[in-house]
């Protein structure tokens, strides 16, 4: 069953790393013509320096940035291509310099991310070194903005010091503001650089619709109602005490169960990794007719999950995935009022799942194999009736869940 689990891990995140087209444009180097697309969206967590573009005209090519003027997503995602004075100072604190001068690099081709399109716009660049920078442009230049960390040894100690330079530029750049904006503590950041630069130029008189700003990574949530069965396998024994003889039967007994589920994951990545929290009610019932014994037990189960969803140009989309089980069960309860119920567990320890499933729009259907690694005590019920013991177990190592999920948000 571990192979089996480790099997299901590895493989979605083998088709996690597929390759997702998005819609969008590119504009070549020296012309004014868009050419609009499909791009090959890598997540870029770093400002890409190719991009993978197709059209129905123009079959899957690679572009470097020296061929590119602009490209874009439908995401409201823009990049422009320029080259800029690039600072190259290590920021990461055990990569530190004893040496206060900032190392640029002239002339450095980079896509910048545009944040904010107005008279003074503003944009964003991370680095193969996942170092953030901030440009802005004033006369057709592209300037960047500097936070630099050096050290500096005095008495013997060494001290990390931080040069906040953006905010003396941002001073002076906004110095013509009819309204004053504040930038003595204005963090090196997206939220707080855009919030300055939208104020000046609606101080300046640009209204909002001369910016565009560019969308933030917002995650997205739903919620999900469940509908399905668990199937496990029941062993019960009879012992004759007078006949020293045993009876034993093992039968697959199906549990329905009913819950709801919230999931959350990020637009950006267009739900392929999502994050969830089921929880489900079911009540298990334990018949066995020729010994007149009935009982039921009520079990509520919590279980946090990964799921990996593969994107597909057809309306179904397969989804693989892991979690956990935390149950809980309430005493059970028997016809056999005067027989006392001993070796009861209320609480069973987590089980371990791996999943497979088939979305088709707001359903989806879905099957969960559990195995139990852990386990302290089997849910074991007994009783004595005229010299004869019934011993009945439902707790197996194995047991297995279909469900239908329905979105309702």
């Amino acid at each position: 069953m571990k192979s089996v689990l480790i099997v299901l891990v590895l493989f979605s995140n083998l088709v996690f790393a597929q390759d997702i087209l998005t819609d969008g444009y590119i504009i070549l180097k020296g012309t004014q013509d868009t050419l609009k697309g499909q791009i090959q969206d890598e997540n870029w967590e770093i400002n890409p320096n190719k991009i993978v573009f197709q059209n129905p005209i123009l079959t899957q090519k690679t572009f470097s940035l020296s061929e590119l003027e602009a490209f874009g997503l439908k995401t409201n995602e823009h990049y422009i291509v320029k080259k800029v004075d690039l600072d190259v100072s290590p920021f990461g604190s055990n990569n530190l310099l004893k040496n206060p001068n900032i190392l640029t690099v002239k002339d450095t081709l980079v896509a910048l991310r545009i944040l904010l399109k107005a008279d003074l716009s503003l944009f964003y660049f991370k680095d193969s070194q996942n170092k953030t920078h901030f440009y802005y442009n004033k006369n057709q230049e592209f300037h960047e903005l500097i936070n630099h960390k050096y050290l500096r040894i005095k008495n013997g100690l060494v001290y990390e010091i931080q040069n906040k330079m953006y905010q003396t530029q941002l001073e002076h750049l906004f110095s013509n503001s009819p309204k004053s904006i504040n930038t003595k503590y204005l963090n090196f950041n997206i939220e707080e650089l855009i919030a300055s630069f939208i104020a000046y130029n609606e101080n300046m008189g640009c209204s909002t619709i001369c910016y565009t700003k560019s969308k933030r990574d917002v995650n997205s949530y739903a919620f999900r109602i469940l509908l399905g069965s668990t199937v496990v396998r029941q062993s019960s024994y009879l012992n004759h005490s007078f006949l020293n003889q045993i009876e034993s039967s093992r039968v697959l007994q199906m549990t329905p169960l009913l819950g709801a589920s919230i999931n959350i994951h990020s637009k950006r990545k267009h739900g392929r990794v999502i994050l969830g929290l089921d929880a489900w009610y079911q009540r298990h019932h334990i018949n066995i007719l020729e010994k007149d014994f009935k009982s039921y037990q009520n079990s509520f189960t919590i279980s946090p999950y990964v799921k990996n969803k593969i994107l597909t140009k057809n309306s179904l989309k397969p989804s693989f995935g892991y979690g956990l089980n935390l149950n809980f069960n309430s005493k059970p309860k028997s016809n056999q009022s005067k027989i006392k119920i001993y070796s009861e567990q209320e609480f069973t320890p987590f089980t371990v799942f791996g999943e497979a499933g088939l979305e088709f729009k707001k359903m989806s259907l879905n099957f969960r194999l559990q195995s139990i690694f852990f386990k302290i005590n089997p849910l074991v019920q007994e009783y004595t009736k005229i010299a004869q013991t019934l011993h009945i177990s439902t707790n197996s190592r194995l047991s297995s869940t279909i469900y239908l999920a329905y979105k309702i948000r």
